[in-house]
This record gives structure tokens, sequence and C-alpha cells, in this order.
């Protein structure tokens, strides 16, 4: 709770804690941005090691945050449901560039419809338990219908 006593002032802000952050591939282009320097592995928790995501997430729960948001969203999926059953919080998903831009390629090669293949990606993180979904792709919700709260 101490962090959360250090913000007592701002009464009516929820504070999201990223709960789950690893080096994956579609996660790459994004970390390869500025700044370009440094190793970031040093926070990322190890992708094959799902328990210290689940931990890490109940860390930030007693610290006072609000709401959890796992990251990157398709290889984070399978911790959604685990982290609300171990923490009682609403959790989301974060559906990186690289999740994002793979849709777009697919379709620029032609694979896959990308509207579809947008929408399909966000039912399967509501599946999963996603209670809330960030996603560079937000402006299309408006534009297929997507009901936003």
């Amino acid at each position: 709770m101490m962090f959360r006593s250090h913000i007592a002032m701002a009464r009516h802000i929820s504070i999201l804690f990223i709960t789950r952050l690893h080096h994956a591939p579609a996660h790459k282009r994004a970390a390869d941005s500025a700044p370009q320097f440094g190793d970031r592995t040093g926070y990322q928790i190890d992708v094959r090691n799902g328990d210290d995501a689940v931990n890490a997430s109940v860390r930030c729960a007693e610290e006072g945050a609000d709401l959890l948001m796992v990251k990157p969203g398709m290889t984070s999926i399978d911790l959604i449901q685990k982290i609300r059953e171990k923490t009682g919080l609403a959790v989301g998903a974060y559906q990186v560039s690289g999740e994002y831009g793979a849709l777009a390629l697919l379709e620029e090669k032609g694979l896959i419809n990308f509207e579809k293949g947008l929408l399909e990606t966000w039912q399967v993180f509501k599946r999963a338990g996603a209670q809330f979904i960030i996603t560079y792709g937000a402006r299309y919700g408006k534009k297929l219908g997507v009901p936003v709260p």
C-alpha cells in the first residue's frame, strides 16, 4: 500500500499496473524503438514462467493496483484468468504493436481480412477473460461497431 499512500490526494484516479511483460518476437519491433540503447530483459519476466507473472500481479495488487494488464496480450493470454482469480482485480490485455502490425502485414500479403482478424483477436482476449483491451486498433472499434462502455 506504500505506492497508494503517495497519491492519496488524487482521489479519483485508477492505477493500472502492467503485470506481465516479456521480450517476445511480436513485441520486438516496439522494444527496438527509442531509446536505441540498453537491455530491457532485466525487468522482463521469462516467458516460460507463468508463475512469476502471477506472483508479480499479486504483488502489484498488494501495492494498490486498481487494474492489471498483461503484455503482450496474445502470448500472455493464458495468464488473464489466473491473475484475475488470484487478485480479484480487473485484468486487461495489451495488444502490442507487433501483434497489431502482424494483422496488417497478413492483409497486405492477401492472407486475411484485417478488420475480421482484428475483431477475432479482440474476441479471443474477451473469451480468455480480459475485462478491457488496449490496442493500436482502437480507432477501428467505432468503425466496426464495437460497443464502447
